[in-house]
């Protein structure tokens, strides 16, 4: 039974992290008078992990394809409010221990960085 309990308090505690992601990758989310209405918002589903995963960056094992990638997103810089400009997508699991997001953050480009003092702005870096 307290496992039963705990899955489910998961489970809530999971779909509430996911309808913080929802809301804040809504367009004029927390803007008083956005344009999008509470219906037309983007949702994400927590999907339950079945199996083990390796926190290690990729997001190989299967348990990863059970969840529906999150691809609404839009941008801040430099056309506030407009559709990404790369392919987006990520993914929400749980199971009894904990949440996991993991993302894949597609560019058409090659990411560069340059060297820089801690917290400066970079405006020609990735």
């Amino acid at each position: 039974m307290f496992m039963g309990a705990r899955a489910g308090r998961l489970g809530r505690i999971a779909a509430l992290a996911v309808l913080v992601l929802a809301v804040g990758a809504a367009p004029g989310a927390g803007q008083g008078g956005g344009s999008v209405s509470h219906a037309a918002a983007p949702v994400a589903r927590a999907a339950a992990l079945r199996g083990a995963i390796s926190l290690d960056g990729r997001l190989s094992e299967s348990g990863w394809a059970a969840a529906t990638p999150v691809t609404t997103f839009t941008q801040l810089d430099p056309r506030e409010g407009q559709p990404v400009s790369e392919r987006t997508e990520v993914y929400v699991l749980y199971d009894d221990e904990a949440l996991y997001i993991g993302a894949r953050l597609h560019d058409r480009g090659p990411v560069t960085s340059r060297l820089a003092r801690r917290d400066a702005v970079i405006n020609d870096s990735d």
